[in-house]
C-alpha cells in the first residue's frame, strides 16, 4: 500500500474520532493489525490559506487538529529534536507538515494539512 494511503486510512480515523468500525476494513483490502485508540480532533477541508481564505481558493487539503491524549502521546512519539514554538512559550516538535507543541501542565496540540492530490503533508499551525 501506498504510504499516502495509509495516512488518508489513518485519517479517516482521525476525522471519525478515531472509531473506524471492523466492518470497512473489507472495503479496503486491509486487514485490522492494530486497535486503534480514540482520538480527539477535528478537520477541515480547506486550501492554502487556512485563515481568511479567498473565495477561489482550491479546497486541496485537509487540515486536522488534534488535542488531549493523542496531541500528548503524538508528540512524545516524535523523533525530532524539540524547539521554541513561535506561538507561545512552550515547545514544539516538528516532522514535515505535521507540527505538535504543548506541555504537561498546559497540554498538547498537533496540527498537520495533507494535500489531497498527492498525499504530501504542509502545514496547518495557525497562531
Amino acid at each position: 500500500m501506498k504510504k499516502s494511503a495509509v495516512i488518508l486510512c489513518c485519517c479517516a480515523a482521525a476525522v471519525c474520532g478515531g472509531v473506524v468500525g471492523a466492518n470497512i476494513y473489507p472495503l479496503l483490502n486491509m486487514t485490522r493489525i492494530k486497535v486503534y485508540a480514540p482520538l480527539s480532533a477535528e478537520y477541515t477541508i480547506t486550501g492554502e490559506n487556512l485563515v481568511d481564505p479567498l473565495p477561489e481558493d482550491k479546497k486541496d487539503r485537509i487540515a486536522i487538529y488534534i488535542d488531549g491524549d493523542g496531541a500528548r502521546q503524538l508528540y512524545k512519539a516524535m523523533l525530532t529534536p524539540e524547539h521554541p514554538q513561535v506561538c507561545g512559550p512552550v515547545l514544539a516538535k516538528t516532522a514535515g507538515g505535521l507540527e505538535c507543541s504543548g506541555n504537561d501542565k498546559d497540554g498538547y496540540v498537533c496540527a498537520v494539512a495533507i494535500k489531497l492530490d498527492d498525499g504530501a503533508t504542509t502545514g496547518a499551525f495557525v497562531c
